[in-house]
């Protein structure tokens, strides 16, 4: 089962995610809310490789939930991967902080084709990076019409409360794996244990 595989085992099922560690940067941010960050952060260091993403306050969501970075992948995945049909694991390193220690709702997404939704909320600890997981069963056709166009899968990072002057919200390691119907989702440590940043 893929939580017993080792980290290379696992590293053979990951989807190709282009990396935030690279130039030019290959994800949608929302300026000038979103900054990618190259030496650190009020002291905070990426969680893994040398950049990461960084979200500043003052920033007002006011009504709707505001999209503050997202990526959008197109089969072919990579190498000896599935096209579509496939079940999808997104991990993804986050931080908060705020001045007044107070939860701040935020939720990493996946928008997976003409699949349904996942999503993983957040509003728990402060001041540490915390490694959350979501999954989604994607469908690059629509499963009632198989010349339909193909969709992309999206990975969206969405802010739900505002962020204040001096508070702050990081995104690092975004990583996707594939598995199949019934597969155990690999534990945040086995994925982390990969060393694929992105």
């Amino acid at each position: 089962v893929l939580l017993a595989l080792p980290g290379a085992a696992l590293a053979q099922k990951l989807l190709n995610n282009p990396s935030c560690e690279s130039e030019p940067l290959d994800w949608w941010v929302s300026p000038p809310l979103v900054q990618v960050k190259t030496s650190g952060w009020n002291g905070v260091s990426a969680h893994d490789g040398n950049r990461f993403l960084a979200v500043s306050g003052p920033a007002d969501v006011g009504y709707s939930y505001a999209q503050l970075v997202s990526q959008s992948l197109s089969a072919p995945f990579g190498t000896g991967l599935p096209n579509d049909n496939f079940l999808v694991y997104l991990y993804a390193a986050t931080y908060i902080h705020t001045n007044d220690g107070r939860a701040v709702s935020y939720a990493m997404t996946i928008d997976p084709g003409y699949g349904t939704m996942g999503s993983t909320f957040h509003g728990g600890a402060q001041d540490e990076w915390v490694v959350a997981q979501t999954t989604a069963y994607y469908y690059a056709h629509d499963p009632y019409d198989p010349a339909s166009a193909a969709k992309p899968l999206t990975v969206t990072l969405e802010l739900r409360d505002p962020l204040d002057s001096g508070e702050y919200l990081l995104l690092d390691d975004v990583l996707l794996a594939y598995g199949d119907v019934g597969t155990p989702a690999p534990s945040a440590g086995a994925a982390a244990s990969t060393g694929v940043v992105t």
